[in-house]
């Protein structure tokens, strides 16, 4: 992985504040959906072992830890509580970063990603709203 985006970091955060752990129902594991991999499936098996927040983009794993009760944020969310915190300055340039690595954002989506983190720019106003303000 050597050159993608954010490798030093993990690696830094693996060696600073990430553990591993492992699922210790492993019959909740085999009980959750066989669609899911392997991995989402450990995970949100972890998720309700611990009371944890899943953090997961994928759709079906989401919808199956809501349905198992579970919290689920994904990389955008965890950008805007960073930015909340002040671990990073801005949103934006991390999200340009992942699109151009392939990361796909729906355009709606990634105006809502900005406006969360204040870092929307008002549109400008057409003529036609201008003036239908004024009236």
């Amino acid at each position: 992985m050597p050159g993608k985006p954010g490798v030093e970091a993990l690696e830094k955060a693996l060696n600073d504040w990430i553990r591993v752990v492992r699922v210790q129902d492993r019959k909740r594991v085999e009980g959750l959906p066989k669609r899911l991999g392997r991995g989402e499936r450990e995970a949100i098996a972890l998720a309700v072992e611990r009371g944890a927040v899943l953090l997961s983009d994928d759709r079906a794993a989401r919808r199956e830890a809501q349905r198992q009760g579970v919290k689920v944020t994904g990389l955008l969310g965890v950008l805007l509580i960073a930015k909340g915190r002040g671990v990073i300055p801005e949103v934006k340039p991390m999200l340009d970063e992942l699109i151009a690595g392939g990361f796909r954002l729906a355009p709606d989506l990634h105006k809502s990603v900005l406006r969360g983190a204040g870092e929307l720019r008002p549109e400008p106003e057409s003529e036609t709203e201008a003036k239908d303000r004024k009236n």
